[in-house]
């Protein structure tokens, strides 16, 4: 993402994804209250959650640069694949490093 910033249209589907699936996390008072022990563990303010569409939707691609700047070390990632090795080896060598396992 610091190579090549999203595209706006990645970052509108990255937003919607955000703010659309929000009222699916509270439907059950479970959900309800895991949602405000997040609010609470975090400090965040009492409308934080009616506030966060809002939030979500003035995020610009040069904030995402920052951010990914800031918090994201290439070389530590890790990519995980599950399938036929010998159909996913050529395309994963292209990202570095392969490593396989054999499911047990």
């Amino acid at each position: 993402m610091t190579g090549r910033p999203p595209s706006e249209d990645e970052l509108a589907v990255a937003r919607n994804a955000l703010i659309l699936s929000l009222p699916r996390q509270f439907e059950t008072t479970s959900q309800v209250a895991s949602k405000e022990a997040e609010r609470v563990a975090y400090d965040l303010p009492l409308d934080w959650w009616e506030q966060f569409p809002a939030r979500v939707a003035r995020v610009g691609r040069d904030e995402v640069v920052r951010v990914a700047e800031r918090y994201l070390d290439p070389a530590g990632l890790v990519l995980v694949a599950v399938g036929e090795a010998d159909a996913l080896r050529a395309d994963l060598l292209s990202f570095g490093t392969v490593a396989e396992r054999s499911a047990p």
